[in-house]
C-alpha cells in the first residue's frame, strides 16, 4: 500500500483597517470619535470580513496639541476618547447632562472636522460635573483602580493638577502651563511638589481635589477601553494599539522621569538625502559614515507640498521630542519600556511599535522645534559654528552595540505584554542586523508599499517574497490615500509635468495594468488594493479607512504643526479631518459609499483574506 502524500497546510491570511479614533463619526457623538464609535466600527469590520482594526495612539494629549504621537504620558489615556452619557458616567445626572449639552450646539459641533477647543470644553464640563457628584470614598472599583495603577497614576495626576493650577490660578495658557522646565523650582519634580503640598494648606486643598479629578477620569477611561477590548474579542476582532516611540517634551513623562531622556531632539534626515551624504558639504555629515552599516529598507515619504518647506529640505523632520538616555535605562533593565507596553496591553490584542528601527539608533539635533524658523535661514557652516555639529546618531556609533541593545529591549517588551502580540514598523534605514532581530524574536515586520513606489526605487515591490510573518500596508496616517495621490499625479500630467508620469506608471504596474489603458481613478485604486491583497505573502494586509471608502481625505502632513492651516485646504489642520459618513449609515451599507464597501468586501473574499469565506 503506497503512502499518502502529505499536503502543506495553506497559510491563513487576514485583513485589517487603520483609522484615527477622532475621525470616526456617529450620529450621537460629541464632535469626535469615541469608544462607542469604535464598537460600531468593530461591527462594520465583522460585516465586511475584516479581522483587525488599528487605531492611532490613545494616550493622553497635550492641552496645546492634537498630535496623538506627542502625548504627555505613555500610561494615561486621552479623555476625549470617552463615551459620555448620563446613564454611563457615575455622578452625571440627567438634568446636568441636558443643561450642559444644550449650550454646546451639537448639530454644529458634529459637522466637519474636529474642533478640539469646543470638544475639550464640552467634555471637561461634563466630567467635572460628574466628578463633583461622585462619591469616590465608597466606590470599591475606583479605589481598586487607585491601588493597582498607583505606580504611574499618582505622579501623572499630580502633574495634571499643577497644570490646572498654572491655568486657573496663575492664568497661563496651556502651552506655558505644561512647560514644566519653566515652572518654579518648588514644582520641578514630583518629590519637590509633594514637599510643598505638605507645607501649604491652601495649595494642598486645591491640588488634592484636582488630583482626585484626574484619577477619576483615568478610572473611567480604563474601564471603557477594557470593555472595548472585550467587545472586540467577543466579535472575533483583534484591536491593534499604536505605541508612539516618543513622548511630549513638556509632558508628565519627562517631568516624572527626566533622567530617562537626553536634551537632544528626535529628527529624521533630509527627505532627499542618502545615508552616506546627509549634507552637501563633506564637512557636515553625520559624525561617522553610516554607509557600511546601513541597509536601506525604506526612505522618508515623498510629499509635493513639502517642496516649499526650506527647513525640511535642509535639515529633515524635527519631532520635537527628547531621545532616550539608554545608559540610565539599562540600570533598571529598561523598566520604563516594560511598563509602558504592559500598560497598553490591557487595551489591545496587538501592539504596534511605532518607528521601531529608531529604538536601535536615531538621528538627533541639538535645537528645539521652536527654533526651526531661525535655523532654516542659517547655512550649514553657521549651524555647525553655533552647536559644534549638525546632527548626532544616538545612542552609539557602534552598530553591534546598538543591535544588541535593541534586541534586549524588544525581548523584554515581548515578555511583559502577556498574550498581546507585537508588530514593528520598519520604514527607514536600519543596521544589517535589525531585520534579523525582529524575525528571530517572532515579531511581525510592518512594511509600507508606498515607500517602494517612491521615485528612488527602480522596481515594483516584490510582495510575493515578503515574509509571511509581516504586515503589508499601502500607506499609513502620514501619507495621502490612494485616491488623493492618483488625483495629484493626473493633475500634474495634465499640467504638462511629464516627470511624474513614471510615478503614475508604477501604480498601474502594481495593479497589473498598462498606463495606456483607460480606467477611472476609483477603479485603478480598487485594482491596486486587490493586487496587494492577492500578491502579498504577508499574513496581514492593512488599509487605511480612507482607501477602503475611496476618500480624498488626509489626516496628517509631517512637519506641519497642529496649529498650521493647510494652504491648499483652508480651515483644515493636522489631526482634525473626519469621515464624512456616520458609522450607523456605513453599517447599513447605503449611500454613496456602498460601491466602495461592496468592492472591498468582494476583494477580501476573492483573495481569501476575508473572515466571511
Amino acid at each position: 500500500m503506497g503512502h499518502l502524500k502529505s499536503k502543506t497546510k495553506p497559510k491563513i491570511k487576514y485583513s485589517g483597517l487603520l483609522t484615527p479614533l477622532f475621525a470616526l463619526r456617529r450620529k450621537e457623538d460629541l464632535g469626535i470619535g469615541d469608544t462607542y464609535s469604535l464598537k460600531l466600527l468593530i461591527k462594520l469590520a465583522n460585516k465586511i470580513g475584516i479581522s483587525k482594526i488599528q487605531v492611532l495612539p490613545i494616550a493622553a494629549l497635550s492641552r496645546s496639541d492634537t498630535s496623538p504621537y506627542s502625548a504627555v504620558s505613555s500610561f494615561a489615556l486621552e479623555y476625549t476618547t470617552l463615551e459620555i452619557r448620563q446613564d454611563l458616567i457615575p455622578g452625571l445626572n440627567k438634568d446636568d447632562y441636558e443643561r450642559i449639552i444644550a449650550k454646546a450646539d451639537l448639530a454644529d459641533l458634529r459637522k466637519g472636522p474636529v474642533n478640539y477647543q469646543r470638544v475639550r470644553t464640552l467634555k471637561t464640563e461634563l466630567l467635572e460635573c460628574a466628578f463633583n457628584n461622585f462619591n469616590h470614598i465608597i466606590s470599591k472599583e475606583y479605589n481598586d483602580f487607585l491601588t493597582s495603577e498607583y505606580s504611574w497614576s499618582s505622579d501623572y495626576s499630580l502633574w495634571q493638577a499643577i497644570v490646572d493650577y498654572k491655568i486657573s490660578i496663575q492664568k497661563l495658557g496651556p502651552y506655558k502651563a505644561e512647560d514644566w522646565r519653566n515652572w518654579e523650582e518648588k514644582f520641578q519634580s514630583p518629590q519637590k511638589a509633594r514637599k510643598l503640598i505638605n507645607q501649604d494648606n491652601t495649595l494642598s486643598l486645591y491640588l488634592e481635589n484636582r488630583i482626585r479629578y484626574h484619577l477619576f477620569v483615568q478610572w473611567l477611561l480604563a474601564n471603557q477601553w477594557k470593555e472595548v477590548k472585550q467587545f472586540a474579542t467577543e466579535n472575533k476582532i483583534k484591536l491593534i494599539g499604536d505605541i508612539p516611540i516618543g513622548t511630549n517634551r513638556n509632558g508628565a513623562d519627562t517631568w516624572i522621569n527626566s533622567d530617562l531622556f537626553v536634551e537632544l531632539y528626535m529628527a529624521v534626515v533630509p527627505i532627499n538625502s542618502k545615508p552616506d551624504k546627509i549634507f552637501p558639504d563633506n564637512t557636515f555629515r553625520f559624525p561617522f559614515n553610516l554607509a557600511p552599516q546601513i541597509k536601506l529598507i525604506g526612505d522618508s515619504h515623498y510629499y509635493t507640498y513639502l517642496e516649499q518647506d526650506m527647513y525640511l529640505q535642509k535639515f529633515g523632520q524635527h519631532w520635537g521630542m527628547n531621545y532616550f538616555n539608554y545608559e540610565r535605562m539599562e540600570k533598571d533593565n529598561y523598566l520604563w519600556f516594560r511598563n509602558k507596553f504592559r500598560q497598553q496591553s490591557h487595551y489591545f490584542h496587538i501592539l504596534r511599535i511605532d518607528s521601531a528601527w529608531h529604538y536601535e539608533c536615531m538621528f538627533t539635533v541639538p535645537w528645539n522645534s521652536s527654533d526651526k524658523d531661525q535655523i532654516k535661514e542659517m547655512t550649514y557652516e553657521e549651524v555647525f559654528k553655533k552647536y559644534g555639529y549638525i546632527g548626532k546618531i544616538l545612542p552609539s556609533e557602534d552598530p553591534v552595540q546598538n543591535s544588541k541593545r535593541v534586541q534586549k529591549i524588544f525581548r523584554l517588551i515581548k515578555e511583559n505584554v502577556g498574550d498581546s502580540d507585537i508588530w514593528a514598523e520598519i520604514c527607514g534605514p536600519t543596521s544589517l542586523e535589525f531585520p534579523n532581530i525582529i524575525m528571530n524574536l517572532d515579531i511581525a515586520s510592518i512594511y509600507l508599499v508606498t515607500l517602494k513606489l517612491h521615485q528612488w526605487y527602480l522596481s515594483i515591490p516584490d510582495l510575493e517574497n515578503w515574509p509571511y510573518n509581516s504586515v503589508s500596508m499601502f500607506t499609513n496616517h502620514d501619507a495621502p490615500p490612494i485616491i488623493t495621490e492618483l488625483k495629484r499625479l493626473n493633475l500634474e500630467i495634465a499640467n504638462n509635468n511629464e516627470s511624474v508620469k513614471s510615478d503614475l506608471e508604477k501604480y498601474y504596474q502594481l495593479a497589473g495594468l498598462n498606463i495606456s489603458q483607460e480606467i477611472s481613478i476609483t477603479d485603478l485604486a480598487d485594482n491596486i488594493i486587490s493586487a496587494i491583497c492577492a500578491k502579498s505573502n504577508s499574513a496581514d494586509v492593512i488599509f487605511i479607512i480612507t482607501d477602503i471608502l475611496e476618500l480624498d481625505l488626509e489626516f496628517n502632513r509631517p512637519n506641519v504643526g497642529s496649529d498650521q492651516k493647510w494652504a491648499d485646504k483652508p480651515g483644515i489642520y493636522c489631526w482634525t479631518e473626519r469621515i464624512p459618513y456616520t458609522l450607523e449609515d456605513l453599517l447599513e451599507i447605503k449611500g454613496v459609499y456602498t460601491k466602495a464597501l461592496n468592492n472591498f468586501e468582494e476583494i477580501l473574499k476573492r483573495t481569501k483574506r476575508s473572515t466571511l469565506n
